[in-house]
């Protein structure tokens, strides 16, 4: 189950927040990075185009429709 759900991420997009990330809690790696189509329409149905990536503790934005090709 995704967390934070929809209605958070909805309203921290309401209230301006851009910097969102997501990650994986996998204790397998055949399970790195699953679901994460799941957490990239969650996203998107709560208003966000874009994810943060961090290089040198600064971020930087990949839209989510490019992740999903």
């Amino acid at each position: 189950m995704p967390h934070p759900n929809i209605e958070i991420l909805k309203r921290f997009n309401e209230l301006g927040g851009r910097i969102i990330t997501i990650g994986s809690d996998a204790h397998n790696i055949k399970d790195l990075a699953s679901h994460f189509d799941v957490a990239y329409d969650l996203l998107e149905s709560a208003g966000f185009d874009e994810i943060a990536v961090f290089h040198d503790r600064k971020p930087s934005f990949i839209k989510i429709k490019d992740l999903k090709k």
